[in-house]
């Protein structure tokens, strides 16, 4: 079982863990996550909400600097040039701030997934252990239900779309093989 591939589902998928005691991970009970699959085993790797709170931040303060340039130059005691430097200056920072922070994606495979999920950076979800499963609705995307995962004692809501949960399923089952990429020897 742990010899199959993993498979990259859906990025920014929208988890949350609704039920009445939510066993969840790091404390988080809706979170952003990516998904991932293998045969009978579901993968959410958790993580950037300590940085998206940090560059939402950053931003804000960006933000406000600007406004202040913008709105009350006469009052900051420095030349015209070195306030239009300044502007451009923290609207160059404002645009690049979501590059600077973003962080490279973890690839998976046996041992970073026992590493994450010892720290929590993970949550693994086996498919054997579901009692029910419900697609999520089409419709707008306003109006989209998400796909719900009843383990019993928790259900799990998740925001993929119709196309990635089919995919899902059809990786968890072992409907789709995935050949791992070799290298070409000459």
């Amino acid at each position: 079982m742990y010899a199959d591939p993993i498979v990259l589902i859906q990025e920014g998928v929208v988890i949350d863990f609704s039920s009445e005691s939510p066993i969840t991970t790091a404390g988080l009970r809706k979170t952003k996550c990516t998904v991932f699959a293998r045969k009978g085993e579901l993968i959410f790797l958790h993580g950037g909400n300590k940085l998206q709170i940090i560059s939402r931040l950053v931003k804000a303060l960006l933000f406000i600097a600007c406004g202040v340039f913008i709105l009350l130059p006469d009052e900051i005691p420095l030349s015209e040039n070195v306030i239009q430097i300044l502007l451009y200056t923290v609207f160059g920072i404002y645009a690049l701030l979501p590059k600077l922070l973003k962080t490279k994606p973890k690839s998976l495979d046996a041992e970073t997934i026992e590493k994450l999920s010892f720290e929590g950076g993970i949550t693994r979800l086996y498919w054997r252990e579901l009692l029910s499963i419900k697609p999520p609705a089409r419709g707008k995307s306003i109006l989209m239900k998400p796909a719900e995962l009843d383990q019993g004692y928790q259900k799990i809501l998740l925001g993929l779309s119709a196309e990635s949960f089919q995919q899902t399923v059809a990786v968890v089952n072992g409907e789709i093989v995935i050949e791992e990429e070799k290298p070409v020897q000459d």
